[in-house]
């Protein structure tokens, strides 16, 4: 069981809490289903991942039209 201390009340602290809990997941690509304003693609190691954003508005990479 791994425990997930994160780094501050924020979420970029929540996400690289995250990204340094389970180092072995981020790697390929990573679709970030609710990107907002894409705070998880920060916390990456941007040499192993392939990162795509996908929301309702900017700034993703792909938009979505859920009617």
């Amino acid at each position: 069981m791994k425990t997930l201390v994160t780094q501050g009340p924020d979420e970029q602290g929540k996400l690289q809490s995250s990204a340094m809990a389970w180092p072995e997941v981020w790697q390929g690509r990573v679709l970030d289903v609710g990107c907002r304003s894409k705070t998880l693609q920060s916390v990456l190691p941007s040499e192993h991942v392939q990162y795509w954003g996908l929301d309702l508005y900017a700034p993703a990479e792909v938009f979505c039209n859920i009617e």
